[in-house]
């Protein structure tokens, strides 16, 4: 998915349902992430996103997944301990 010029972080961010102020945390980063993305997730919430390794709760995850690593399931049950009780549910 790479945002077209022109508001594509209102455009990214309306399609996960990101607002600004968000914590988002993202899983799975690697050198074919889409920096695109990234950059307009940042720019949405305002703020940079915290990474694997972070304790902090969250109100969003933003997942990196690649077929070879692994069983999914378990990456989505891995990734929401952080989720914050408010946080939204979105794809």
């Amino acid at each position: 998915m790479s945002p077209s010029a022109g508001g594509a972080d209102q455009l990214v961010g309306e399609r996960l349902g990101l607002k600004p102020g968000m914590v988002v945390q993202e899983l799975g980063w690697d050198e074919d992430s889409d920096d695109a993305v990234r950059a307009a997730v940042e720019e949405l919430v305002g703020e940079e996103m915290v990474d694997e390794n972070s304790d902090e709760i969250v109100e969003a995850i933003l997942l990196w997944y690649r077929q070879d690593d692994g069983d999914l399931v378990d990456i989505l049950v891995d990734a929401i301990a952080p989720l914050a009780e408010t946080a939204s549910s979105g794809c």
